[in-house]
């Protein structure tokens, strides 16, 4: 699912694909975080970069701001049409 959200223009070659980023950030609002900023500092706590780790699969956590650049280049409509259609 988050896989097929359209992006607004290439990304190149970043080491955190955009699934990722998506993962991330929605796992951090999950539990109760709100902007980008918190969502990264939570996400870089170690027993939080562990279970990317371990259980998902995500290696690298990147920089708050490669983390908005990467968030910014998803096109809004697609990714509210994926979650209506959950």
């Amino acid at each position: 699912m988050l896989g097929d959200v359209k992006i607004l223009r290439p990304h190149g070659g970043y080491f955190c694909s955009i699934q990722d980023v998506l993962l991330i950030v929605l796992c951090g609002s999950f539990c109760g975080l709100r902007d980008l900023e918190r969502i990264h500092q939570w996400a870089k706590f170690p027993a939080i970069t562990e279970f990317w780790r371990n259980e998902l699969r995500i290696l690298h956590i990147p920089s708050y701001s490669w983390l908005t650049q990467i968030f910014a280049l998803i096109e809004p409509k697609s990714l509210n049409e994926k979650f209506t259609q959950c």
